[in-house]
């Protein structure tokens, strides 16, 4: 009879340590995905944020011409009043 459950017992525990090893390499692939998919999405972020950084720039650098060439024209209309 004690070998009866000794047998069943190594059994057993020898299907729990296969299903437990395939749980691990599950696991493994699972975690391997989601710091894959992480890294995906910081580097979209930081695309989207350097292009909208870029954009700021250029529109600053534009409003700036803006104001350089407004001053200007002011400055020769009041020029051109004085004559």
């Amino acid at each position: 009879m004690k070998s009866v459950i000794a047998q069943f017992e190594t059994e057993l525990s020898g299907k729990l340590a296969r299903r437990r090893s395939i749980a691990r390499k599950l696991g493994r692939s699972r975690r391997d995905r989601r710091s894959g998919s992480i890294l995906l999405i910081v580097l979209v972020t930081v695309v989207v944020l350097s292009l909208s950084a870029y954009t700021f720039t250029a529109l600053m650098q534009t409003e700036d011409e803006a104001s350089r060439l407004m001053t200007l024209l002011r400055s020769r209309k009041r020029y051109w009043r004085k004559r």
